[in-house]
């Protein structure tokens, strides 16, 4: 027994050998107890360790969530920041629309046709090109105005710069200086005979 076998039948002779018999069961009994009170503390290590492990789960949960609220509400400011911002860049080309294009005739103003011919002209005398600016005013223009109406006039006034834009090629600029009064910028002209 002492060494395990248990699948021998016992056989007792002696008195000697009861007393080697209880000494060997003995043993077993208190190396059995040692091996069971170690799996209990392991059972018990285990179990603490299991509920650490849940304890810090639970945690982690708590922040995952947390960080997800946070993720989410992030998102949320961000579209709204980003659809603050189409608005803006929408008021902002309405805005530079407004400061660069005549509302009436749809032209170029005053503001944007000096910006541009600006540029232009310094273009052309660095690659020593021929230029023209044309200015052009309605003659009796007031009068339209004061006999058949501001509609009419301003009716008048869409027309000539529909004109206007169809006798021009696409790299020059026409623009309506104010009132009755039209500038025209044609670029690179092969030729000071060619203009007109």
């Amino acid at each position: 027994i002492g060494r395990g076998d248990l699948e021998t039948p016992l056989s007792i002779q002696s008195n000697n050998e009861l007393g080697l018999l209880g000494a060997a069961i003995q043993d077993m009994k208190n190396r059995l107890h040692t091996t069971h009170l170690r799996l209990k503390q392991r059972i018990e290590e285990r179990r603490r360790a299991e509920k650490d492990l849940a304890a810090l789960n639970s945690q982690l949960e708590s922040l995952v969530q947390e960080r997800t609220k946070d993720l989410a509400d992030k998102a949320e400011e961000l579209k709204k920041a980003n659809e603050l911002l189409k608005e803006l860049e929408k008021e902002h080309e309405v805005a530079k629309e407004a400061a660069s294009i005549d509302s009436l005739t749809k032209l170029y103003n005053r503001r944007l046709f000096l910006y541009l011919a600006d540029k232009k002209l310094s273009s052309a005398k660095r690659n020593n090109l021929t230029y023209a600016i044309m200015y052009i005013d309605l003659d009796r223009f007031k009068k339209i105005n004061d006999t058949l109406g501001h509609r009419v006039g301003d009716l008048l006034l869409q027309k000539v710069a529909e004109r206007l834009k169809q006798c021009i090629r696409d790299i020059d600029i026409v623009s309506r200086f104010g009132g009755d009064e039209f500038v025209v910028m044609l670029s690179e002209m092969d030729s000071e005979e060619n203009i007109g």
